[in-house]
């Protein structure tokens, strides 16, 4: 017999070692899906809608998108603002669920108490949601192991759960899967929201490409929003 299964994909932004301004916030992103639910026409929409104007296989990265690097860096403006927005019509397509964890560094500061405090975060977050998870079989963890610690982490907290099947997905790339790129789009605007909430102005891009904090708040963040578990 098939087995239910649940995939987590894993993202985060920010590093671990450093806590100097530029890097005050660290998030750790979980994306979950319902195997049982399929994707696929969604993902052919956004295929289809990237592909009118010009753009195939595309790996999104949100925050390249908004801030005009790697591959992305010699795109216009409205060509970046299309292909943001396709991807925000697919996120709202979708059913999945979200949690993204927010470590302020002024308060954990080395990658020992970062750990600690996702681990703790993370097993809240499990035991709230006991009831959603019993109804699986099996989870799926993907993440592409960008952070040993985090490896090391996931390793260790799942090991730690009484889940009846935990596997772990080998060699992961955000290419290949159009979820691991949503987790990545989570985190962005997460950290965004963050701060706006930590006083923290937009720069220039940020302010370019959502228009400022309000229209941020009103036009994107609260549909993502609605996602979040």
């Amino acid at each position: 017999m098939k087995k239910h299964t649940l995939s987590i994909f894993v993202d985060e932004s920010g590093i671990l070692t450093e806590s100097d301004e530029r890097s005050r916030f660290y998030i750790l992103t979980l994306v979950c899906h319902d195997q049982a639910v399929s994707i696929e026409d969604a993902e052919k929409a956004l295929v289809h809608d990237l592909a009118s104007f010009g753009i195939v296989n595309l790996c999104f990265h949100a925050g390249p998108v908004i801030h005009a690097n790697d591959q992305f860096e010699f795109m216009s403006w409205d060509l970046r603002r299309r292909i943001f927005t396709r991807m925000m019509g697919f996120v709202r397509r979708i059913k999945f669920g979200y949690r993204c964890i927010v470590i302020d560094k002024k308060y954990a500061n080395t990658t020992e108490q970062i750990v600690s405090r996702l681990f703790s975060e993370l097993s809240s977050f499990f035991d709230a949601q006991r009831g959603r998870l019993s109804k699986f079989d099996q989870v799926k963890v993907y993440y592409d192991c960008g952070q040993k610690a985090i490896t090391n982490l996931l390793h260790d907290f799942f090991a730690a759960q009484r889940l009846v099947d935990v596997d772990f997905a080998q060699a992961v790339e955000p290419r290949s899967y159009r979820l691991f790129q949503v987790a990545d789009l989570a985190c962005t605007l997460t950290l965004l929201e963050t701060k706006i909430a930590a006083g923290v102005p937009f720069s220039k891009s940020e302010t370019r490409f959502f228009g400022g904090p309000r229209l941020f708040k009103r036009n994107i963040l609260k549909y993502i929003r609605r996602k979040q578990i």
